[in-house]
């Protein structure tokens, strides 16, 4: 029998194998975490575009007449509004935004994506935040 002076050098199955089972297990925790961001960030877009929906409002307001629907032009129906609402849709799962608009009022809501019980509501009155309801016909935030 032959004995060689160098041990054997390397790594056994064993011990490989243990290692890719570690970075198996690291992997799939770093991928729901970066899952978690990615919703976190269609909420926050969300967010932010109502939020823009209700800057625009101003100018609308002031640009019909200091109205929000004076009978040919509707605040919820201009380009602008809907244009924001395309991408508030794509953000949270293509729920269509809610709008509802009066010569005095207007209110619009979103379903967000994180939870399909709960909407982000901003109105005329200042009111922006989340609530447990849609919006349904109202002009103000439930």
């Amino acid at each position: 029998m032959i004995h060689s002076k160098h041990p054997q050098r390397g790594f056994t199955l064993v011990e490989l194998l243990m290692v890719i089972a570690i970075i198996g297990i690291l992997a799939s925790v770093i991928l729901a975490s970066l899952r978690d961001a990615r919703d976190s960030s269609n909420d926050a877009v969300i967010k932010q575009s109502l939020a823009n929906v209700r800057a625009h409002s101003n100018v609308f307001y002031n640009q019909n007449n200091f109205s929000y629907d004076d009978g040919t032009n509707a605040f919820c129906d201009s380009t602008e509004v809907q244009t924001v609402f395309v991408g508030i849709e794509d953000a949270n799962g293509g729920v269509a935004p809610e709008c509802n608009d009066s010569t005095g009022a207007w209110a619009a809501s979103s379903v967000m994506f994180t939870s399909t019980s709960t909407y982000w509501c901003v109105d005329s009155n200042g009111t922006v935040g989340e609530t447990a309801s849609a919006l349904g016909s109202a002009e103000v935030c439930p």
